[in-house]
């Protein structure tokens, strides 16, 4: 389920442009002000498939975002008016004390130095997911790797969006173990398959986007694309997020029904 948060900028407000840290920090705070105990086994452990030692948080967000938003420098300035921030996760217990946490903790909520006022918290309804088709945009970049040889950096060597077969493999196989942690089984059907648009990775710089999350820059995919997948990873992908990272504020999309 995805949730729309509406926030109101009292005044011209500015944000850092790299400001997923600090929303990752407030969602973990209105979880811990409803129940600290699941706020503290998310960020320590999280949920992770049988005998497999990798661990998800299955929830992801999306940046802030509002018309008339402008970039100055490395800062966002937003104008006085509704600000949106998304939300999303398929747990009922993110979903619960997440809400509940955000009604509780009072009108405002500070990011970075900035306050804005909850104005209001609405459920959204999913798009239909059984044509197997959607059309995306991203509301945050879009992290896919692959560890590097041994003996070479010890760093994840990020996949771009021109490497379109790569990329599409990292997706789906990180598609496919966020589904079996939740349903304790593989998915069926063919394998996901994003697909750029040509046009706009020429005239963007390859469609990527690199942003410095604790102390770390990460390159991202930020650009339009379609994804090909069976209804079941559709909705993981609407309600988990794509690629990695997603708890950290990465591969949240928005979605369109394609024809």
């Amino acid at each position: 389920m995805r949730i729309k948060v509406t926030l109101e900028a009292p005044g011209s407000v500015r944000v850092p442009a790299n400001h997923q840290d600090a929303l990752a920090a407030i969602v973990y705070g209105f979880l811990e002000r409803s129940n600290p105990g699941y706020s503290q086994f998310l960020h320590d452990e999280g949920y992770s498939a049988p005998g497999d030692r990798r661990n998800v948080k299955l929830f992801c967000f999306g940046w802030l975002r509002a018309r008339g938003c402008r970039v100055e420098g490395d800062q966002l300035r937003f104008r006085p008016g509704p600000v949106e921030w998304m939300l999303s996760s398929p747990v009922d217990d993110f979903l619960h004390h997440g809400a509940a946490g955000l009604l509780t903790g009072g009108s405002l909520i500070r990011i970075c130095s900035a306050y804005f006022r909850v104005a209001c918290v609405e459920a959204l309804q999913p798009p239909d997911f059984s044509s197997g088709l959607l059309h995306c945009t991203c509301l945050s970049p879009i992290v896919a790797s692959v560890h590097r040889p041994a003996g070479e950096s010890r760093h994840a060597r990020y996949i771009r969006p021109t490497e379109t077969e790569e990329f599409s493999q990292a997706i789906h196989s990180n598609l496919a173990y966020k589904y079996r942690v939740l349903h304790d089984e593989d998915p069926s059907g063919e394998s996901a398959q994003v697909e750029f648009n040509q046009d706009y990775l020429r005239s963007h710089r390859g469609g990527t986007k690199m942003i410095t999350t604790n102390g770390i820059q990460v390159i991202g995919a930020y650009a339009p694309f379609t994804l090909r997948a069976s209804p079941a990873l559709l909705r993981t992908a609407y309600d988990c997020g794509l690629g990695e990272k997603n708890s950290a504020g990465f591969g949240m999309v928005e979605m369109r029904v394609g024809g």
